[in-house]
């Protein structure tokens, strides 16, 4: 996996927590059918966000083999950089 896939993938999840966020106003609403629908698509943006972080801490550069993401303290789940070799997106040195 490159490391622009990498960036996709963490832009995804970042993506599907933003839409988490702004469908939490349906837990306010009085109209109850779009209520329940905006509360599925929060769930749903919400339980897939949660498998894409799952999946992103786990993958590894494909320069340096390292966690891309980092491990223990300075773990950073939305890094533009390897946590290793500092590697981005179309780096050719």
């Amino acid at each position: 996996m490159t490391i622009r896939e990498i960036r996709l993938l963490q832009n995804l999840c970042r993506g599907g927590l933003v839409t988490a966020v702004l469908m939490a106003p349906a837990l306010f609403l009085d109209d109850h059918r779009v209520g329940f629908l905006m509360l599925l698509v929060m769930l749903a943006s919400l339980v897939l966000s949660g498998m894409l972080a799952l999946v992103i801490l786990r993958l590894r550069c494909p320069v340096c083999r390292h966690v891309f993401v980092g491990r223990g303290e300075n773990r950073e789940l939305f890094t533009p950089t390897c946590r290793n070799c500092g590697r981005r997106a179309g780096d050719t040195s």
